[in-house]
């Protein structure tokens, strides 16, 4: 065995010290100096990063210093600045390797279990190993001897002779056994000639064949160091290459191994002390006995995976894994079985069952029951050793029944003296107060209480000043509260003799008053507590102190020590000593009195707790020799303590330096059940005797058990004579349990007990239902035990539990909570607008909301009782009422003066009753809740939260009223069963485009909701009144909507349901740009809410989570439009103005569309209109006009442009003769602003309608794709008039030259008798004209007497024409002489005026003339439509100001030329309606442009003339035209 000898190794200090590189004299140098002190003497291990020279440097010479080509040189100097300073230690010369190629890769092998056993690989310290190594050559070819160089960590040591232990061959991975695919083995021709080992070097000779695109393998001995050392890499060199550090492999050892011993006392516990120790997992405690062994803890980490350990003790250590053994993996939830056998005493094997293995790198707790050594021991050289080892592997050569791994081992522990006769007595009363109790539980057995003990011990060495007398509680105990320690100090007096009950000090035969400890040299000890220590400091004592022998008649109490025997165990003699002569005096226990130790295995089996001591019969003198006896309280443990810390410790100090140690068992814990409640069931009444009513005893158990007794203490007369058990529920698991019996203790009606199979650790819900409450108020308190059967062994124990109060009962019968606005509502203080839903959903975090409660009390109260609320709402005073209801719902008078208040606690009701409750009649309380700074976190806290609802006695202070748990001043209660499941919801925000939308159209509306920490499934979007959806209503997915479905909501609502991502689940995220697909009403409905709300839920059903409402209405914009005809029948041209919006050019984004006009009539009858679209479109000059029949100069087209936008060119869609209901424009190159056209149509029938009656048209804007962009729906106007017998003919004009004087001449024809009553004509100029201010005789050169002659009217001579007004600058009227009016004749008048200048030439050309049945002359205006449509008027001004003067306030129904193919209509053989009083019908005509020419002013002229017969004044016309002209 070769042990490499290493040095302590230190480390360069990480502060305060300089590295610095730098080239002197050409030389690179490192210089190490600290900067503060220097450098101790000793071997220093540190790394360096450096950069090799990147040529390979190969050479011959060889320095004498190192031995190579290259040296490093270390050196100590005085001073490191100045290298010819004095050297502190001799140079030395290190060999620099040379510098070579690099070797592709480099590795030792990792092998399975198989492989290692296959090759003997064993990685133990110091152990012959197997290593296989790989290489891979970065030349393409070698040949020749070449010479390797393998280099191992310090530690590892090559034989010097190492060719017998290297293998090169097929055999690498073991004899006959296959390779992995990945490594090659060398050449046939490969032959190793020799190999030198010198410590962790080897250098071996091969040849001659090696190739660089395979990885080889070889296998070479080498023994293992002893430790893994820090630099733990190997390199290769080979064929002038050479490898990077590559890993070595960790030692099979154990990491960290620790003992934990209980005690260090020779010889254990205490001799013949009996142990509560329930010992291992799945012990049953009636098995335990008296043990002399203590548990051993021992933690370890091994390297490898194992299935067997084996532990090895020192000598004089016994284990004994019969009694306790436990081996498992440290905080894993699963555990591999095992199985402890002992081959010999101061062995241990654990061994896993079924083959499974132990992982390696893994933390592991081995529990133990020892015995120590009887005489002390030293831990030097007694180390405990450690082994695992794989069992039954296979291998080629078959099964290993053991293949050894790990090594290790653990610190012995230093064994010293045991105190004698350490002992402790339980006295049988508590320090906790008075409290029920059902006395089956032994005082000193409960845990959490207060207890008085007597310890003692016999002093085996004499005390000195400073010494310590160390005592530890079992674990969870305590000898110090917060209030400091609970009290310990010298006995002062010893127990009274046997008897029941009594204390039993380890003496128990002195009938002394007075013991000699209690004052005296002892006197000045301290007492000091601790935790769960107490520690007795000895001072002042003069010399050492050994307690005098004191004799006492009748026993020898050195030689028989004394027994704690705890109820349900087992007295028995294991201890082996020499009992003989000795006998038991057991305190309380008839049964075990005169008791004989005889033959070892005699038992005496003990039912409840006593203090034995065994005595001398022979009438030996009792000798306290060295005893010292104190007192002390400690407060016992909740829980019972740990196996291995249930132990009394005390441990005789001086310095720091234990002298002597015992330990002794303490009894055992029955825990005290801290989670326990017995509360009445949700909605039973727990009220004065009432019956039955249900409780539900809600317990955490501590152990197994198999009955519960719940026993009830106070108010006396509970009743469980009549109950069952209604439901056990395992609550952790949610199971049911079954009750395999229950029943009632005889003569105790108030003591149930229930059979089930409880486990320990464990939460239960116990429904006793059919419970008869007691007759009698009073707090209710309880106890509840848990036992195994029908024996008196408890388990846990918890009494004198206060529960509730049995007072009167106050019932909530029903609860809501609403909205500020839903409570407004409920009371008639607000009306809402139609479709208004606010009012029906939850109220939002952070408003204030309103809960109504419908209560009733079963007792009453009085005027002056304190009506009282505690919740975790913040509920506002003011504004609540509590309130009689009666029969037939209505409320009574309020019965709260809310005066009372609680300025400090927003969360607490408080009121004075005004009028008295009545018993069992329900009351209607209305309260206020602030949910101010309050949102969705806070929704747990509020719905976990019950309300406690009472009524309280009201002469109490007003300290005692404001609190709701006080107990004796209750009258009534809910007992806080009220839980109120409110629907709080998140206010949502919403972003919504466009907010202005088209009558009728069908838009994809942009919708974004932002749902806040709601998390919603489903988000509702409620549409107003009017808006619907197509069935697949989401343009297309995105990433937060995935479907979207509509449904009625209801209160004539439409709503989208839209089905969310995941992503926004998970996220919690916006919902954004949601392209809705709507279709939108013809209007917005009057009187209606018209907001968008989106509401958010769980699920499509399920309960809101938020809701939020749009902050604008979502305006339904009628299209800006401005129709103009005359209600009368023939063929009339309309004037319509429509306006092309910012909104509608965005939707149509340079793209085209399409302008329909549509009569609808009266009630959806739209006989008798047709548009001329069959005439086509206008035609340019000069064909655009065309004469008549009639002689008459017509334009060419179906319509034409009167105000057209920049770039816009508009096309009608033509229809067939004799036309359509509707007529179709094509738009392009479209702009934002107002169009104005005229249209012909024809009207051929007279539906008998009043002016009161109006027709309906729709003006539509539509896209490409025939999608609405804007649109007025059913446009109101004036229905179709009688007829006044009145039909213009075509504007004529002499001239149009800008800023010049011209002639009009105004023509029209008689059509029926109905126009024989025309009175009035009158000629609006459009703005700009004016009159000429010149008479028109003078415009022409003579002089004229007749207004005959100044008008030029037609027919010649004829005088129809009484006067005329030409007083307004803007108008010109005549009178007509309605005696020389006749039916068939062609009328016609001429004035001048003055033409504008080009600049302020009106946009619309358009002149209106009011024909009147009445005198209208220059005030005249058209008439009035119905006032529905007074709002459209308006906007007539405002789209058209150039036909503003056409109505002051209404939309003008206008006529204009008649068509040239209507010219001959006339109305001579219909039935005239009756003409209207104070008629008016306004003609619109159109006008001309700048220097346009009338193409037929001779024409017109002749055929006037020619109509009346007078060729001299055609003529005559025709001269003054030309010189006009000219």
């Amino acid at each position: 065995l070769y042990v490499t000898e290493v040095p302590e190794q230190r480390a360069l200090p990480d502060s305060d010290f300089e590295c610095l590189f730098l080239r002197k004299e050409g030389v690179p140098q490192l210089r190490l100096r600290p900067q503060v002190g220097a450098i101790s003497p000793g071997l220093y291990v540190f790394e360096l990063v450096a950069v090799n020279s990147p040529v390979a440097t190969l050479s011959s010479a060889v320095k004498s210093d190192c031995g190579a080509a290259d040296c490093w040189y270390f050196s100590s100097q005085a001073d490191v600045e100045d290298s010819s300073s004095m050297e502190l230690d001799l140079r030395v010369a290190a060999a620099a390797p040379d510098l070579q190629r690099r070797i592709v890769s480099a590795s030792i092998i990792n092998l399975d279990v198989f492989q290692m056993l296959n090759i003997m690989r064993i990685d133990r310290s110091l152990a012959l190993n197997n290593v296989i190594f790989s290489f891979m050559l970065d030349q393409s070819f070698v040949t020749g001897t070449k010479a390797m160089q393998l280099r191992g960590p310090l530690g590892f040591y090559f034989e010097e002779d190492c060719l017998p232990g290297l293998v090169i061959g097929a055999d690498v991975f073991g004899a006959g056994q296959q390779w992995p695919p990945q490594y090659k083995a060398f050449a046939a021709d490969v032959v190793a000639r020799s190999c030198y080992g010198e410590g962790p070097r080897a250098a071996l000779d091969l040849s001659p064949t090696f190739m660089s695109d395979r990885v080889y393998a070889f296998r070479i001995r080498v023994q293992n160091p002893e430790q893994v050392p820090p630099f733990n890499t190997w390199t290769m060199q080979f064929a002038g290459e050479a490898s990077e550090p590559f890993a070595s492999f960790a030692l099979w050892e154990f990491h960290a191994t620790r003992l934990v011993p209980l005690v260090l006392s020779a010889g254990g516990l205490v001799a013949s002390t009996q142990r509560s120790l329930l010992g291992c997992e799945g012990e049953a405690e009636e098995a335990t006995r008296m043990r002399p062994g203590l548990p051993m803890r021992l933690e370890i980490r091994p390297q490898s995976g194992f299935r067997r350990l084996l532990l090895t003790a020192p000598e004089g250590w016994r284990l004994m894994p019969s009694i306790c053994c436990d081996f498992s993996e440290v905080a894993s939830p699963t555990q591999i079985g095992f199985t402890c056998s002992s081959p010999s005493e101061p062995t241990l094997v654990v061994q896993s069952e079924g083959g499974k293995t132990f992982q390696g790198l893994r933390n592991y707790a081995l529990w133990i029951e020892v015995q120590n050594p009887s005489t002390g021991t030293a831990a030097s050289g007694s180390r405990w050793q450690l082994e695992t080892f794989l069992t039954d592997v296979p291998t080629g050569g078959g099964i290993v029944p053991l293949f050894p791994l790990d090594v290790g081992s653990a610190a012995g522990i230093d064994i010293q003296p045991r105190v004698v006769g350490w002992h402790f007595a339980r006295l049988p009363r508590t320090l906790d107060g008075s409290v029920p109790r059902s006395k089956e539980v032994d005082v000193e057995s409960r845990g959490n209480i207060k207890l008085e003990m007597l310890f003692g011990s016999v002093l085996p060495k004499p005390l000195e000043n400073g010494d310590v007398w160390e005592i530890t509680a079992p674990f969870g105990f305590a000898f110090e509260g917060e209030e400091g320690c609970y009290g310990a100090s010298w006995a002062q007096e010893a127990s009274p003799g046997p008897g029941p009950g009594s204390a039993l000090a380890v003496a128990n035969c002195s009938a002394s008053s007075s013991l000699p400890w209690a004052d005296g040299p002892l006197a000045r000890s301290a007492f000091v507590c601790s935790g769960r220590q107490l520690r007795i400091h000895m001072r002042e004592l003069i010399g050492p102190y050994l307690p005098s022998r004191q004799a006492f008649p009748g026993f020898d109490c050195s030689a028989c020590p004394a027994l704690e025997a705890l109820g349900g165990n087992v007295l028995s003699n294991t201890s082996g000593g020499d009992l003989e002569g000795c006998e038991t005096a057991c305190l309380g226990l008839s049964g075990c009195t005169g008791f004989t130790w005889g033959e070892p295995g005699q038992t005496c089996v003990l039912l409840r707790s006593a203090r034995c001591q065994m005595n001398r019969r022979d009438g030996h003198t009792c000798h306290a020799q060295g005893t010292l006896q104190f007192a002390a309280t400690v407060l016992t443990a909740i829980m019972p303590p740990p196996r291995e810390q249930n132990f009394w410790i005390i441990q005789h100090m001086r310095g720091n330096v234990s002298v002597a140690s015992a330990a002794i068992a303490s009894w055992r814990i029955i825990p005290s059940i801290c989670e326990v409640s017995l509360d009445g069931a949700a909605g039973s009444a727990l009220s004065i005797g009432f019956f039955p009513t249900t409780l539900i005893l809600s317990v955490r158990t501590l152990s197994a058990a198999s009955r519960l007794s719940l026993m009830v203490v106070q108010p006396i007369g509970l009743d469980f004579a009549q109950s069952f058990v209604e439901s056990i529920v395992e609550l952790i698991s949610g199971s049911f349990i079954a009750a395999t019996g229950s029943l009632t203790t005889p003569g105790m009606p108030s003591n149930f007990l229930v059979d089930f199979p409880i486990l320990a650790d464990r939460k239960y819900s116990i429904t006793f239902a059919g419970v008869a409450l007691p007759p009698q108020a009073g707090l209710l308190v309880f106890g509840v035990h848990t036992l195994v059967g029908d024996s008196a062994s408890i388990m846990d124990s918890c009494e004198g539990v206060p529960s509730f109060r049995i007072v009167g009962r106050l019932g909530v019968l029903r609860s809501e909570m609403i909205s500020a606005l839903g409570y407004r509502v409920s009371l008639g203080q607000t009306t809402l607008l139609t479709g208004d839903i606010r009012a029906t959903l939850p109220p939002h975090w952070g408003t204030t909301a309103h809960v109504i409660l419908i209560v009733n009390v079963s007792v009453p109260a009085e005027v002056g009782d304190i009506f009282r609320i505690a919740s975790a709402f913040n509920l506002v005073l003011a504004g609540s009422a509590l309130r009689r209801v009666s029969a037939d719902g209505s409320l009574g008078k309020n019965a709260l003066n809310t005066t009372l208040a609680l300025p400090d606690d927003s969360g607490h009701f408080l009121a004075t009753l005004s009028r008295p409750l009545e018993q069992l009649v329900p009351y209607e309380l209305t309260l206020f809740v602030d949910f101010a700074g309050q949102g969705p976190q806070d929704k747990a806290k509020l719905a976990g939260t019950p309300w406690t609802i009472d009524v309280a006695v009201g002469s109490k202070t007003m300290e005692q009223n404001s609190n709701p748990t006080g107990a004796s001043d209750i009258v009534c209660t809910n007992d806080g069963l009220f839980e109120p499941e409110f629907l709080t919801t998140v206010p949502y925000l919403m972003e919504l485009s466009p907010t202005e939308v088209a009558p009728n159209s069908i838009i994809t509306l942009m919708v974004s909701i932002f749902p806040a920490s709601s998390r919603p499934a489903f988000i509702e979007l409620v549409a107003p009144i009017g808006v619907t959806f197509p069935q697949s209503c989401i343009a297309e997915a995105t990433r937060s909507v995935q479907s979207c479905e509509p449904r009625e909501y209801g209160e004539g609502r439409m709503a989208a349901v839209l089905t969310l991502t995941r992503v926004v689940l998970v996220e919690g995220a916006a919902i954004r740009d949601v392209p809705l697909v709507v279709r939108n009403p013809p209007r917005a409905s009057d009187g209606s809410r018209n907001q968008w709300l989106a509401i958010g839920r769980g699920s499509k059903k399920g309960e809101e989570l938020g809701w939020g409402e749009h902050s604008q209405d979502y305006v339904v914009v009628s299209m800006s439009v401005n129709l103009q005809y005359t209600p009368q029948r023939g063929n009339i041209t309309m004037v319509a103005t429509f306006e092309i919006t910012p909104r509608a050019l965005g939707i149509l984004t340079g793209a085209g569309a399409a302008l329909e006009i549509k009569y609808l009539g009266i009630g959806g009858d739209d006989s008798g209109v047709f548009f001329q679209c069959y005439q086509g479109d206008p035609v340019a000059p000069p064909n655009d006009w065309v004469m008549g029949e009639d002689m008459t100069w017509r334009r060419v087209g179906a319509w034409f442009p009167l105000q057209m936008l920049p770039g816009l060119t508009m096309t009608m869609q033509p229809c067939e003769a004799p036309g359509a209901k509707a007529v179709s424009f094509n738009l392009a190159g479209l702009s934002a602003g107002q169009v104005t056209f005229a249209v012909r149509l024809l009207q051929d029938s007279w539906l008998g309608r009043t002016l009161a009656d109006s027709v309906s048209w729709d003006i539509t804007l539509r896209d490409e794709a025939n999608f609405i962009v804007d649109m007025f729906p059913e446009l109101k106007q004036s229905a179709w008039l009688p007829s006044l017998g009145v039909q213009p003919l075509p504007l004529v004009w002499t001239a149009s030259f800008p800023g010049e004087r011209a002639t009009i001449i105004v023509a029209f024809d008689l059509l029926n008798e109905n126009g024989l009553e025309l009175h009035t004509i009158c000629v609006r100029f459009p703005s700009g004209f004016n009159h000429s201010r010149a008479k028109v005789s003078k415009l022409f050169g003579g002089e004229k007497e007749s207004i005959l002659e100044v008008l030029d009217s037609m027919p010649r001579d004829w005088p129809w024409v009484r006067s005329f007004d030409d007083t307004l600058s803007d108008r010109f009227c005549i009178q007509a002489n309605t005696t020389n009016l006749t039916v068939g004749l062609e009328y016609s008048f001429t004035f001048g005026i003055l033409v504008p200048k080009e600049s302020r030439w009106p946009a619309t050309n358009i002149w209106p003339i009011d024909f009147c049945n009445h005198a209208c002359l220059a005030n005249v205006n058209a008439s009035s439509s119905d006032a529905a449509n007074s709002s459209a008027l308006r906007r007539l001004a405002e789209v058209n100001p150039d036909l503003s003067n056409a109505s002051d306030n209404s939309v003008v129904n206008t006529s204009n030329d008649t068509g040239a193919d209507g010219a001959g209509q006339k109305e001579t053989t219909m039935v005239l309606q009756p003409l209207i009083e104070d008629m008016t019908i306004t003609y619109f005509l159109l006008g001309f442009k700048p220097n346009e020419v009338h193409p037929s002013q001779v024409m017109e002229k002749v055929n006037i003339a020619h109509r009346s017969g007078n060729m001299l004044g055609v003529c005559l016309s025709v001269a003054i035209v030309l010189a006009v002209h000219l």
